[in-house]
């Protein structure tokens, strides 16, 4: 009896430790460099003095300026959080004119800032998963293309810019795309759309190339949801509120003035012609990117893998989902074929990250339990890897090499493993 009782005490402490435990492992992964550089009171104006300048210093002529039009390609929304943050700092007591300790404490906070957005957006999608060990290794996976090598990731991770607001806009479509299977049976409704057309209009906002997330949201619910007419319906809605969406924040952003605003899409149009250049012939590029970095090599065959499980998959809600993501990973191919370059590099990971957390969200419904409550038999040697677990084990060599003790304890866990007759059931 008194067994019980404990027991029934203990439950909460245990859902809260699941809950809270992979969040942390995220948050440790992406606050311990912001920490380690605040404890020593090291500036980061100098490593990154493009980034952080020209952020730093329009948002502060945005405030304090008569004429404050300066014209940024990408960032607006964090732009807007920045005038908040130097309305803060003013209160706060740094004034103005001192450039030390303001601009250091200003990178700080706009480091934390989109840190504690991506938390709460994998904490979101974490509750959807069953078990510690996935959502433990899902924290783990956002972690990767920040601390690959090849990937200069680590770079990114301290640099006051767009870069650490890509993962929010795209967990947010990894959350939708959890949803998949209930809302599949469910027809397009206004609340669907004014969200994704919000959800557009915010990603606009971050950066143009970030529309990719919700347009391909958008492709699999046109063709996952039934009654297509209402769901063209609906798209049309929800592209419409993206664009009234994203004039609103170019007019926030601009103090009101039309004018501006206008300039900017001209200022806008120049820089996207600018920016683009084709320096080789597809085909050789395709080859020397699959022969470059091994995450930059799965990003530019992802579309080619969605192009061949399109013609083995048969389920219309699997169907949807590979369409939107394969034209999500086409268009990021085409933008790294016109623009080779880090930051575009970068970007196209972490949409292919967010490609294996949808498809394995979507697998999940499907999957028998992860956590049996009998020991696994002797003959579990048989049995085939699951989708997540071995796949982010193969795809992170050079950190798990390290600890061969823990990649043999976790090659004993039940929760690896799934049995070779559920693959039949996709």
């Amino acid at each position: 009896m008194n067994y019980q009782r404990i027991l029934e005490k203990t439950r909460p402490v245990g859902r809260a430790l699941t809950l809270r435990l992979p969040a942390l492992v995220l948050a440790s992964g992406l606050f311990w460099p912001l920490i380690a550089v605040v404890s020593r009171g090291i500036t980061l104006t100098g490593m990154y003095e493009e980034s952080l300048g020209y952020r730093y210093f329009y948002s502060l002529r945005q405030i304090h300026d008569d004429h404050p039009y300066v014209f940024l390609p990408q960032g607006q929304i964090i732009d807007l959080a920045h005038q908040l943050i130097q309305g803060c700092l003013t209160l706060a007591g740094y004034p103005p004119e001192n450039l030390f300790p303001r601009i250091d404490v200003f990178s700080y906070i706009s480091l934390a800032l989109p840190y504690c957005i991506t938390v709460v957006a994998f904490s979101v999608f974490a509750r959807r998963l069953p078990t510690l060990t996935a959502r433990v290794l899902a924290a783990l996976w956002l972690l990767i293309p920040y601390y690959d090598r090849g990937l200069y990731g680590y770079y990114f991770l301290l640099q006051p810019d767009y870069f650490n607001w890509i993962w929010p806009a795209g967990l947010v479509s990894v959350v939708l795309y959890a949803g998949l299977h209930e809302d599949a049976v469910k027809a397009w409704t206004w609340r669907d759309a004014l969200t994704l057309g919000l959800f557009a209009a915010l990603a606009a906002a971050l950066k143009v190339t970030l529309v990719v997330y919700p347009a391909s949201v958008a492709l699999t619910w046109l063709v996952a949801r039934p009654g297509f007419r209402k769901s063209c319906m609906m798209a049309v809605v929800a592209i419409a509120t993206a664009v009234a969406g994203y004039l609103i924040i170019l007019l926030a952003l601009h103090h009101g003035d039309l004018s501006y605003v206008g300039r900017f899409f001209q200022d806008q149009r120049r820089f996207l012609a600018s920016s683009a250049s084709v320096s080789m012939p597809y085909s050789s590029w395709v080859a020397t990117v699959v022969r470059d970095r091994w995450l930059i090599g799965a990003a530019a065959l992802c579309p080619f893998l969605i192009a061949l499980l399109l013609y083995v998959v048969r389920r219309r809600t699997w169907v949807a989902a590979l369409a939107g993501l394969g034209l999500g990973s086409l268009v990021c191919q085409l933008l790294l074929y016109m623009r080779f370059s880090q930051s575009t590099r970068f970007e196209a990971v972490v949409f292919t990250f967010c490609l294996g957390l949808s498809v394995f969200s979507l697998a999940l419904p499907r999957l028998p339990s992860l956590e049996p409550r009998v020991p696994a038999p002797a003959w579990r040697s048989s049995f085939a890897p699951s989708v997540f677990g071995p796949v982010w084990l193969l795809c992170t060599p050079s950190i798990l090499s390290r600890w061969p003790a823990t990649v043999a304890a976790c090659a004993r866990w039940r929760s690896f493993i799934l049995p070779r007759r559920a693959w039949r059931r996709f």
